[in-house]
């Protein structure tokens, strides 16, 4: 099914588009004061076709969304003009088209998208750098010449307590580390036959602890949040929605005892399916959202125009890259860019060789244009031939070669004349 969210609609037709997502689309532009008109605008920005624009609001008027119009209807002079409806401002429309623009931000489908979990993989095996703490439960096992096992819950304090062995420090300690200091301790202790090898010990985590961390900044959903401490970058930021739409997707920061740790860029792993900076949250980490720096629109013939965030040394090619380049009837030849130049735009023209020079200013637009629906090599032959259709000047350099190619002429065609029509002049 499709949807009148996408950023590119050129695609998409009526029949796409349910019923109840229609209605839901119409509702809320209507509570924005958008008119029937604007609707069809913001479609065609879109790159709608003018016809399955006319069969949306046709449908609109099935569901009974749009009122029936009356042509050259007149004006109900009895209105008091103090409780006419007032048309949309430049405000109301600009805040409705930031709305459909968010669902255009690079990246923002990971955190929108309901069919999409990153939530933590609790059955995996235990990584030897996981840092045991207060709350987790270790599963110590005992086999060979003795065998017994113990769950041994780490008390507040850091502690395991093991009868006949007595208190075990390992708080902070990886699971690695745990192992083998609990190992040590049993062989000093009530396994004696640990040291000889008859007797072996294994620890691996037998229950996760609950962990809290902080989300702050630019985040859809701030705040504290309590979740396993198997818990990675990446599952916090889908469970408090991912950044905002003025929060940044390359510049999020985990902060460890006062200290910045780590910096994620998610490009990296939206562009490059980089999970380097996908690293493992502790208690209390703090995890910083903060604003863009630099986003540019791209519309026109890029496989996805959308919205991008750019660092301050990338360039228009490396912008044209993120949006996986540009479809196959695009003009490749040079871009459009208009930008805020003080109190004025500028219009700018970037020839291809200069792609990988150019760095775009923010909140430039970007505009790739479509080849035109012409061709510098075609012959229309029409009337009464037999294949009538087009062909290239190579293939036809001459009249007879054109009747030729066509199969000939038809029977009862009229061979006495033929008429030319010649658009360029050589």
């Amino acid at each position: 099914m499709g949807t009148l969210n996408a950023d590119n609609l050129s695609s998409v037709t009526s029949e796409q588009i349910s019923d109840q997502d229609l209605n839901t689309y119409y509702q809320k532009a209507k509570a924005s004061n958008v008119s029937d008109a604007q609707i069809e605008q913001l479609l065609r920005a879109r790159g709608m076709a003018v016809g399955e624009i006319g069969k949306i609001m046709q449908r609109l008027k099935g569901l009974g969304g749009i009122a029936n119009l009356t042509v050259n209807a007149k004006p109900d002079t009895k209105q008091n003009n103090t409780t006419r409806k007032q048309a949309p401002t430049k405000e109301i429309l600009a805040e409705v088209e930031l709305d459909s623009l968010e669902q255009m931000i690079y990246g923002m489908e990971l955190f929108t998208n309901p069919s999409l979990s990153f939530e933590p993989d609790l059955q995996i095996a235990t990584p030897l750098d996981y840092v045991v703490g207060p709350g987790d439960v270790l599963s110590v096992i005992i086999y060979g010449q003795s065998e017994a096992s113990y769950n041994l819950k780490v008390s507040p304090e850091g502690n395991v307590f093991i009868q006949n062995a007595g208190i075990i420090n390992v708080n902070g300690l990886t699971i690695a580390e745990a192992d083998q200091k609990i190992r040590a301790h049993l062989a000093k202790t009530i396994y004696r036959a640990i040291n000889s090898g008859f007797t072996q010990v294994k620890t691996t985590l037998g229950g996760i602890r609950t962990i809290k961390v902080i989300v702050i900044g630019q985040a859809r959903k701030p705040g504290v949040y309590s979740v396993s401490s198997f818990t990675t970058l990446f599952n916090l930021l889908y469970t408090c929605g991912g950044p905002s739409k003025n929060g940044s997707f390359r510049n999020i920061e985990v902060i460890r005892a006062g200290k910045r740790i780590a910096v994620a860029d998610l490009y990296q792993f939206l562009h490059n399916g980089s999970t380097k900076a996908n690293i493992r949250l502790t208690e209390n980490d703090v995890v910083k959202i903060n604003y863009y720096d630099k986003r540019i629109y791209l519309k026109g013939a890029f496989k996805r125009p959308g919205i991008y965030e750019l660092t301050a040394n990338e360039n228009l090619q490396q912008t044209i890259d993120y949006a996986g380049g540009f479809i196959d009837s695009a003009y490749r030849e040079q871009v459009r860019i208009t930008e805020v130049a003080g109190k004025q735009k500028e219009i700018k023209t970037v020839v291809a060789s200069n792609f990988n020079g150019f760095k775009p200013a923010t909140g430039s637009t970007i505009e790739a244009e479509y080849v035109y629906a012409r061709f510098k090599n075609r012959i229309s032959a029409e009337g009464a031939f037999k294949r009538a259709g087009t062909y290239s000047v190579e293939s036809a350099s001459s009249l007879l070669k054109l009747v030729q190619l066509a199969d000939g002429l038809r029977e009862g065609a009229f061979t006495e004349k033929i008429s030319i029509s010649r658009l360029n002049a050589d």
